[in-house]
């Protein structure tokens, strides 16, 4: 009888080394959402995403929120998507929201499945994103950036990846639309309209690098 358990015990084992790791690590890959309906909410999101060894994450909206107008908001390490759920985000100092270090901020899906407005509210001296560093940020259709006087994106020596979405109404003294410098900038989807400047790039304006397109 004992024989028999232990065979039994032993092709057991066998039969479990045959799956893969992942299998059984699929879940802890999946990754982790934070839900937020206020600024403070959100403010305590970007701290907890900073703070996380390693991860992937998502901040969803779950009401228009507009941030503080002194306080720079900025995510520093690991993976965020933010999802808007057809809600707006406002706010900020400088920009609404900064992706420093070795961040990668995704605004919607790849899918262009979820609804995002970042909104500038025609503020002084204010850009929607601003990207620097080793940072990457990717933007998909259904996400709107409007109405920024600072530019709408700022890519300062990072990577900013356009797959769709909208950049509008947005102006600044270079690249009212997205501004370029020392950077990579990608555009293979979406839009950038009625964006002006002052000084030159309506839309788009790169200093001291190159601007790529794959449409």
């Amino acid at each position: 009888m004992k024989k028999r358990l232990i065979s039994l015990l032993l092709a057991v084992g066998m039969m479990l080394s045959l799956f893969p790791v992942s299998a059984f690590a699929e879940g802890a890959a999946e990754p982790i959402t934070k839900e937020v309906s206020t600024a403070d909410e959100f403010k305590s999101a970007v701290a907890a995403i900073n703070e996380a060894g390693s991860g992937s994450f998502v901040i969803s909206l779950k009401d228009d929120i507009s941030l503080p107008d002194g306080e720079d908001i900025t995510l520093s390490k690991n993976t965020t998507t933010l999802l808007g759920n057809g809600k707006t985000l406002s706010g900020g100092k400088t920009q609404t929201l900064g992706v420093a270090g070795s961040a990668v901020l995704n605004l919607g899906q790849s899918g262009g499945t979820d609804v995002l407005t970042l909104d500038g509210n025609n503020n002084d001296g204010i850009a929607a994103v601003r990207v620097s560093g080793s940072a990457t940020l990717n933007l998909y259709d259904g996400v709107t950036i409007e109405n920024y006087t600072n530019s709408g994106i700022q890519n300062m020596g990072a990577s900013f990846h356009m797959y769709g979405g909208s950049i509008q109404n947005c102006s600044g003294g270079a690249g009212g639309g997205v501004y370029i410098v020392d950077a990579k900038f990608m555009m293979s989807g979406g839009t950038i309209s009625s964006c002006e400047a002052s000084i030159m790039g309506g839309g788009v304006a790169s200093i001291a690098y190159s601007v790529g397109s794959t449409m």
